[in-house]
C-alpha cells in the first residue's frame, strides 16, 4: 500500500510543482469540486492490495490545491521515498506527468495522465511502471460542483 501512496502523492506533486519543461498543468477553476477515488485491487510478483474506493470534497482557492494537501504529500513522498526526472508533457488533449522514484525496495516510474477541461471535469489516471509492467493505481474524477460554502 505505501507504493501506492507514493505514486498517488507523487502525481499530486507534479501536477502542482510544474516540474520540468514548458508544459504546465492547468488550474482547475475555483470553487467546491467532489473527487471519487478508486484504486483497484492489485496483484503483482513483489505485493498485493484490496479495492479502496472513497469520495471527498474539497474548497479550491485561486491558488490552487490546499496548502496543507501538498505538505501532506510532500512528507509522504519524502519518508517513503525520493523522486526526480519529473516531466509534464502533452498529448493530443491530455496531459501527461512523469516521475522516476525510488524506495528502500525498488527504482520505479510514476505516471498520470489528466483529461478534462479542468473547470468543471478533470480525471486523473495514476500509474506505477517497474520492472517494465505498467499497473493503473489509482483513477480518480473530480468534478466542481459550485462556488465554496461561506467560511465564519
Amino acid at each position: 500500500m505505501k507504493r501506492v501512496a507514493v505514486s498517488v502523492a507523487v502525481v499530486v506533486l507534479s501536477a502542482s510543482a510544474g516540474w520540468a519543461d514548458d508544459v504546465v498543468l492547468p488550474q482547475q477553476k475555483p470553487g467546491l469540486w467532489e473527487v471519487r477515488s478508486t484504486t483497484p485491487s492489485i496483484r503483482t510478483e513483489r505485493w498485493a492490495t484490496p479495492e479502496f474506493r472513497s469520495t471527498y470534497r474539497y474548497c479550491r482557492s485561486p491558488a490552487g490545491r490546499p496548502a496543507e494537501m501538498s505538505k501532506e504529500m510532500s512528507d509522504a513522498v519524502a519518508k517513503l521515498g525520493s523522486c526526480s526526472t519529473a516531466t509534464v508533457t502533452r498529448s493530443g488533449t491530455d496531459y501527461v506527468t512523469t516521475a522516476d522514484c525510488r524506495t528502500p525496495r525498488e527504482l520505479f516510474q510514476s505516471r498520470a495522465v489528466y483529461s478534462g477541461d479542468f473547470r468543471s471535469q478533470l480525471t486523473i489516471r495514476s500509474y506505477h511502471v517497474t520492472d517494465g509492467k505498467t499497473v493503473l493505481v489509482n483513477v480518480e474524477t473530480e468534478r466542481r460542483i459550485g462556488e465554496c460554502p461561506a467560511t465564519k
